[in-house]
């Protein structure tokens, strides 16, 4: 895959997710709300409409808008002293415990993923964003005492992405909408609304108009399963796949552009560590769900529960007979794949010592599941999609 359509998937994925700023109020602090009451306090002093409006490149009716709701939710407040005759913002109490809570849970995930990369693959990092924030134009936030460069550099490359706004890349799509579209262009196989939800961490219900919106558009499309009619699953139409790819490659051909004094190993090595952060190989596979553990089969007790899994599966689909005598035999490595503690999949050499035969034990899952799982293999294993070894599937054992 090109770095620069790579890089833009990984930069895409990581918002997505909120990596830096997780959703810890009720009712839930949106990624442009958690913005500007990070940019109040960082400026030390009240704020008005229109600095907010030029700060995030967003018009001004659109900011006025936000602020209403967010005056409403007791989040911020108008200063009753007036700059210039410009009426200001400031943080109310309510407000400051949002962000006393999403600087907890941020900077205790970012402190971990900053201990698994050096020093100077941070600050490669950081002048990479710097680079293609520069290249938009966009300024930079005022540091708190609570920010690392690193956390600042992400900050900066949210905006420079535009995907705060309502017009994400020109398309007339909210950030929202657009990575909605995304996953389900993106999937490898279809996905089920609940699946789709996982993915966005959003409710379920909060999905329901923006789908009907994406469907007569033509977009996506809904089927219901030829299996179960109650299960209906969600596929980009080739409109919607042109449509998403047609944008994204000029994003990409913009990142091209911003990036022309990296050379191409240099780039590779920056992408490979935003992947690492993303937990994502390429942007295309799903995401890890929170809930799903890769355990390596290094001990004789995981064994003994890999064993017993797969021996469950092959009963509970009466082929006891393709039982072999021995399963996983001290040679042979492997991983268990676990959500919620629950047995997912095994994946295993099938041969010891012969690495380009592997197999796979499922529990009836979803097709989107079965990729879940592979995902995170993938994950541990520092790899792409097509660096992992020839799979052998067990189709039978999958929920189509």
């Amino acid at each position: 895959m090109d770095q620069y359509l790579r890089l833009h998937r990984l930069l895409r994925r990581i918002q997505q997710r909120n990596k830096f700023l997780n959703v810890v109020s009720d009712p839930p602090v949106t990624l442009l709300e958690m913005h500007v009451l990070i940019e109040l306090q960082a400026s030390g002093s009240a704020l008005s409409m229109k600095e907010l409006s030029g700060f995030f490149k967003i018009d001004q009716s659109s900011i006025s808008r936000l602020i209403s709701r967010m005056e409403e939710r007791d989040l911020l407040r108008k200063a009753p002293e007036k700059v210039n005759g410009v009426k200001q913002l400031a943080l109310t109490e309510r407000g400051l415990k949002c962000i006393e809570e999403n600087d907890s849970a941020v900077n205790t995930d970012l402190k971990k993923f900053l201990l698994s990369i050096s020093r100077q693959e941070q600050d490669d990092f950081i002048e990479l964003v710097h680079t293609l924030a520069d290249y938009f134009d966009v300024p930079r936030s005022k540091p708190r005492p609570v920010d690392s460069p690193f956390r600042l550099a992400q900050r900066r490359i949210t905006r420079a992405l535009g995907l705060l706004g309502s017009d994400v890349h020109g398309s007339g799509m909210t950030s929202f909408e657009w990575n909605v579209l995304a996953e389900i262009v993106l999937s490898p196989c279809p996905m089920q609304t609940v699946e789709l939800a996982q993915a966005l961490e959003v409710p379920q219900n909060s999905l329901s108009a923006l789908l009907k919106k994406l469907e007569t558009q033509n977009l996506i499309s809904r089927n219901r399963s030829e299996l179960d009619k109650r299960i209906i699953f969600l596929r980009s139409t080739e409109v919607g796949t042109r449509f998403y790819s047609d944008l994204e490659q000029k994003a990409a051909d913009v990142f091209k552009r911003a990036l022309s004094s990296y050379g191409h190993d240099q780039l590779r090595k920056l992408v490979d560590i935003v992947s690492l952060y993303a937990g994502d190989c390429d942007g295309t596979l799903p995401r890890i769900h929170n809930g799903v553990e890769v355990v390596p089969l290094t001990d004789e007790n995981l064994k003994k529960r890999a064993r017993g899994f797969i021996a469950k599966m092959l009963v509970a689909h009466k082929k006891e007979e393709e039982l072999p005598e021995t399963i996983l035999t001290e040679d042979q490595s492997g991983y268990l794949v676990m959500y919620k503690e629950k047995e997912l999949l095994v994946l295993f050499s099938r041969i010891p010592l012969q690495a380009p035969s592997t197999c796979i034990w499922a529990v009836d899952i979803s097709p989107y599941e079965l990729y879940m799982g592979l995902h995170a293999i993938l994950l541990v294993n520092r790899c792409t999609a097509d660096e992992l070894p020839h799979i052998t599937l067990l189709p039978e054992l999958i929920l189509s």
